[in-house]
């Protein structure tokens, strides 16, 4: 390789530099010095890049562990980034919901979709108000605690409602 080279031209130019005066010698060794680490430097960065093509679970293991290790220092470089380039971040945004619009919707109604699978199978397919069981359609996500009142959407503050229950629930009949 090329690396392999020029490290073998540098070692063959310090055996020349050995017959130099100590100042000469400290001059000609620094400079050599800088290039072999750079060379070095070049390498290993080169070796880097293609281990993580080979093995991109490592990668993503060694970033996890990164992230976990510097999480606080790493979201607050993130917050300043985005707060520094929010409006142009926000333009990409527009543009990418713009173009992705419907597979965006599309995606959203399945994960909506396993959500309530997973309450269905959770809760054992029935309302957990009357019991209703007969049309799985008919069944609702209802939240506990409401979102605009700091709930969220986690399994723990969702509950599964036949469409008559939600209905007066959410009206504050019961």
């Amino acid at each position: 390789m090329k690396t392999e080279q020029k490290l073998k031209d540098l070692e063959a130019e310090q055996k020349l530099i050995k017959g130099l005066t100590k100042k000469e010698y400290q001059r000609k060794y620094r400079e050599n010095r800088y290039k072999t680490d750079e060379i070095f430097r070049k390498k290993v960065i080169e070796t880097s890049k293609i281990q993580q093509r080979k093995n991109p679970e490592k990668k993503k293991e060694r970033d996890k562990k990164y992230w976990l290790k510097n999480k606080e220092k790493l979201s607050i470089r993130q917050k300043e980034k985005y707060s520094k380039n929010r409006e142009k971040y926000l333009e990409q945004k527009k543009i990418y919901y713009g173009k992705n619009k419907e597979e965006i919707k599309i995606h959203y109604k399945e994960l909506r979709l396993k959500r309530k699978l997973k309450l269905l199978e959770r809760l054992g397919n029935k309302c957990s108000r009357c019991g209703y069981n007969e049309f799985r359609d008919a069944l609702d996500i209802h939240h506990i605690i409401p979102k605009s009142e700091g709930g969220g959407n986690n399994f723990y503050n969702l509950q599964i409602l036949c469409s008559n229950c939600h209905r007066g629930k959410t009206f504050k009949r019961w």
